[in-house]
């Protein structure tokens, strides 16, 4: 890996963790959360060897955060380390808006 060393990356099989309620969220993310508009972007560097697995990971990772509905924008794999953009979705385009829903608006 380029003289890189890496710790244990979780396997392809692995399980996530249970995608969290925004009321579950702590310590005031759930007010935090509920002003986010769509979505919240993540851009990281990731230890992996190839594009795939750095699309895994990422996807995994957000899961294990609690987003349960997100998308990789790009992935540049080099060397052994990519470099991942990816977005996490607490309300798509198109659904039902809940700030609407409490305003009485549709």
């Amino acid at each position: 890996m380029d003289g890189h060393t890496r710790r244990d990356l979780p396997r392809a099989d692995a399980p996530v963790a249970t995608p969290v309620e925004r009321d579950g969220l702590p310590d005031g993310a759930a007010a935090a959360a509920a002003a986010v508009l769509d979505a919240i972007d993540v851009e990281t560097c990731l230890f992996c060897r190839d594009e795939a697995e750095a699309r895994r990971l990422i996807l995994q990772l957000l899961r294990g955060l609690g987003f349960a509905d997100a998308d990789v924008v790009s992935a540049e794999h080099r060397g052994g380390v990519a470099r991942v953009r990816a977005r996490a979705y607490l309300n798509r385009p198109g659904v039902p808006y809940p700030w609407l829903e409490e305003a009485g608006a549709r």
